[in-house]
């Protein structure tokens, strides 16, 4: 009994011996470092813009420092005239002083805002050394994405026309304004939708590249200007109507809302042709018989949907509704002359018309324009936009059910504002069902006074559904 109560004392004493060398190996191999004071940047990421002036940097340590001494911070940047520091830099290293017990310290970094769109730069800081009593801590790198506070400036054209006379001794100038400064260089890029006659009835400068005109914008511009120049044929030939639209713009240029511009090239031989707004100005409140050779050219906008079956014909500077015999002859975009000699100009509920027209002609066929305008505009453009072909978008039916027609009035909004779309019994779209939703229309814009404006679409088509398109960068 004795011998094995010996035996077992010994095997406990081994199991406790062991145990005990386990434990001091376990001390021994422990990181001394481990009780250091752990130095770190409070974050890992910050985005800034370059605009937004000095920033506060700041690093903690998770126990007091235990003496006086110094943290060494690393900064690189791919352009490193991105940013300062406080303390300044030297070669690329920032020394931050640590005092005992401090928990804190920190320093200064600024952007720089260099008025350039350069993009987004990087700046990161990471903690190269410290000094005795310190360590390292897990956040010892922190990134900066310094974001460029500048971006493309819109550019629209001035205004939506320009008449130009075909034997005119000055190039006509078409130009385009910027929303600000361009930020940087960069290129608007424009199509010719009618190339007729480019080269032998006009030209360009800059010169067109195919159906394209490209024009280059020098950094701190806030204009370009295209110039057109007519050639003098010593021929009768067609008005040339020119359409530019903005189609690309790159670098310190965006595309803006007024992106659609026409110019009308007025011919000088033969018939002395007549802009459509010299003719409305005429009209002083009275109706008056015009007299003389009154020529105007222009296209016809107009099919069935407009009252009296008037037919609207418009240029680069206005449109006039007229009372033309043999109009079922006419289609929408043909290109006409039209004798205005002995015609009544006269306003008829609220619409500048001219009457008893016999004389026109054919020239060819043309792009009906379309100004793009928001109704808030249409509304206060008054007599600017009188008769002229117009679409608004964005708008809804206000009584759409899925069940009404066209046929008659029907009320478009905006949400704030409203204007009446009015359907003949003559249209051939008149028992078609008026869309829900949001839509986009097109059509012949009267304002018939005491605050009732129109618009008189022409074909099912000028009302179609608005498009919606996810943009994928």
């Amino acid at each position: 009994m004795n011998i094995l109560s010996t035996a077992k004392h010994f095997s406990r004493a081994i199991v406790t011996f062991g145990l005990l060398a386990t434990a001091a190996s376990c001390t021994e191999e422990k990181d001394p470092t481990t009780s250091l004071s752990a130095a770190q940047f409070t974050q890992s990421t910050l985005a800034i813009t370059e605009n937004a002036g000095e920033q506060v940097i700041s690093l903690w340590l998770d126990v007091p420092a235990p003496s006086n001494g110094h943290i060494v911070i690393k900064a690189n940047a791919i352009v490193p005239s991105c940013y300062s520091t406080l303390p300044v830099s030297e070669l690329g290293q920032v020394t931050l002083p640590i005092e005992a017990g401090q928990t804190t310290v920190s320093f200064k970094m600024t952007p720089t805002d260099n008025g350039n769109l350069d993009g987004t730069r990087l700046v990161k800081f990471s903690i190269l050394t410290v000094t005795a009593g310190l360590r390292v801590g897990p956040y010892r790198e922190l990134l900066i994405s310094v974001n460029d506070d500048e971006g493309p400036v819109a550019a629209n054209f001035e205004t939506f026309s320009l008449n130009v006379r075909e034997n005119t001794d000055v190039a006509g100038k078409i130009n385009i304004v910027l929303a600000g400064a361009a930020p940087a260089e960069g290129v608007i890029v424009m199509k010719l939708q009618s190339t007729s006659g480019y080269g032998t009835g006009y030209a360009t400068a800059p010169a067109a590249v195919g159906d394209k005109i490209f024009v280059t914008v020098p950094k701190g511009a806030t204009s370009a200007t295209v110039n057109v120049y007519p050639v003098n044929d010593q021929s009768f030939k067609p008005d040339r109507n020119i359409n530019l639209r903005i189609i690309d713009a790159t670098g310190g240029v965006s595309i803006g809302a007024g992106n659609e511009f026409w110019c009308a090239i007025t011919e000088d031989d033969g018939h002395q042709i007549t802009t459509i707004s010299s003719v409305r100005e005429t009209y002083a409140g009275e109706s008056i018989i015009l007299h003389g050779n009154n020529y105007i050219e222009g296209i016809v906008t107009s099919i069935n949907n407009m009252p009296g079956g008037r037919v609207v014909v418009e240029d680069a500077t206005g449109a006039l509704p007229l009372q033309i015999n043999t109009a079922q002859s006419l289609t929408r975009g043909d290109l006409v002359l039209v004798n205005l000699n002995n015609g009544l100009l006269r306003d008829s509920k609220g619409m500048l018309e001219v009457t008893q027209i016999s004389e026109f002609e054919k020239l060819g066929v043309e792009t009906v324009r379309v100004n793009k305008i928001t109704l808030q505009d249409l509304i206060r453009s008054g007599d600017r936009m009188e008769s002229q072909t117009v679409q608004l978008t964005g708008v809804s039916f206000t009584g759409a059910d899925g069940a009404i027609t066209f046929r008659g009035d029907n009320l478009v909004s905006d949400g704030q504002n409203t204007i009446i779309v009015r359907t003949t019994d003559g249209a051939n779209f008149a028992n078609e069902i008026v869309p829900e939703g949001l839509v986009n229309v097109t059509g012949i814009f009267t304002d018939l006074g005491d605050g009732v404006y129109v618009l008189y679409p022409q074909t099912r088509q000028d009302i179609n559904k608005q498009q919606f398109m996810i943009r994928r960068d």
